[in-house]
């Protein structure tokens, strides 16, 4: 085993997954999403539920730059937030981001392949059989 063995290609991070892609701007989308529903929630008089939603639309839109980055763990920090946001749609009365935040969980973790650390992950576990 060499030093070298565990280098990524350069013509490898030049490019970008689709999968990937995907799923980081379905995080960034997902910002929008809640951003507009803290809107009507603030119309509403929902101050709660309002801070609920701006705090999940800035958490989306971190966590879909980390993804499109390839941050290490941000796999993990992206599932963890769509099952946060799933749950968050109870305080607000509204289900439409189970949707969203459902298929974009779905579309990060179908992505995982992708994931530069999950393949040097997998190509260590390949070197060692």
């Amino acid at each position: 085993m060499h030093a070298n063995d565990y280098e990524i290609d350069p013509a490898e991070t030049a490019t970008l997954s689709g999968k990937i892609l995907i799923a980081g701007t379905g995080f960034i989308v997902g910002s929008g999403m809640w951003a507009i529903l803290a809107f009507f929630r603030y119309g509403g008089g929902h101050e709660s539920a309002m801070t609920l939603d701006l705090v999940l639309a800035a958490l989306h839109l971190v966590v879909g730059l980390m993804i499109l980055r390839q941050v290490h763990n941000a796999w993990y920090v992206g599932l963890a937030l769509a099952g946060i946001s799933i749950a968050a749609t109870l305080p607000n009365g509204y289900y439409l981001p189970i949707v969203e935040d459902g298929v974009t969980g779905a579309l990060l973790y179908f992505a995982r392949s992708d994931f530069r650390e999950f393949r040097l992950l997998r190509s260590r576990g390949s070197e060692g059989a």
